[in-house]
C-alpha cells in the first residue's frame, strides 16, 4: 500500500473537496465522495500530486461517476 506524504494528503484532499463543488448538492452523496476521493488515490497512486492534476483527473469522471448511480 502507497505511503503519502502530509502534504500530498492535504492536497488529494483539497482536490476532492473542489471536485465535490462541482457535482450538483442533490447528487453530492457520500457515495459518490467516495467514489472521487478513489480517483484521487488512484491518480496519486500513480505518480500524480499536484493538486491540478488530481483536480482534473476527478474533474474528468464527474458525467461517468454520475450516470452509474442515476
Amino acid at each position: 500500500m502507497p505511503s503519502y506524504s502530509p502534504e500530498l494528503i492535504q492536497t488529494m484532499r483539497a482536490a476532492l473537496e473542489e471536485v465535490m463543488t462541482k457535482i450538483p448538492a442533490e447528487q453530492a452523496t457520500p457515495g459518490i465522495k467516495a467514489h472521487m476521493a478513489e480517483l484521487i488515490l488512484k491518480a496519486a497512486a500513480e505518480g500524480q500530486t499536484s493538486y491540478e492534476g488530481l483536480l482534473a483527473t476527478a474533474s474528468q469522471q464527474i458525467q461517468t461517476i454520475l450516470s452509474m448511480v442515476t
